[in-house]
């Protein structure tokens, strides 16, 4: 990335970031007042292994180099 847009790429990510976690309360809180208190750690849960299936699979692995002792 081009140092001038270091800043922006900061900022767009920040804001990304604040907009997903206030959309995660309120589904956590529509959840907590309409299904259950278990309903939003379950929804918690979910997230989290996707999130790391989701990791695990679009990270690129790296070539091992052979490294010359």
């Amino acid at each position: 990335m081009p140092d001038r847009l270091r800043a922006s790429g900061v900022g767009w990510y920040n804001a990304t970031l604040g907009l997903l976690q206030l959309l995660a309360s309120l589904i956590a809180g529509v959840l907590w007042d309409r299904v259950s208190h278990e309903s939003v750690f379950l929804f918690g849960a979910v997230f989290a292994i996707a999130g790391v299936l989701a990791l695990s699979f679009l990270i690129p692995r790296t070539a091992k180099t052979n490294a010359v002792a």
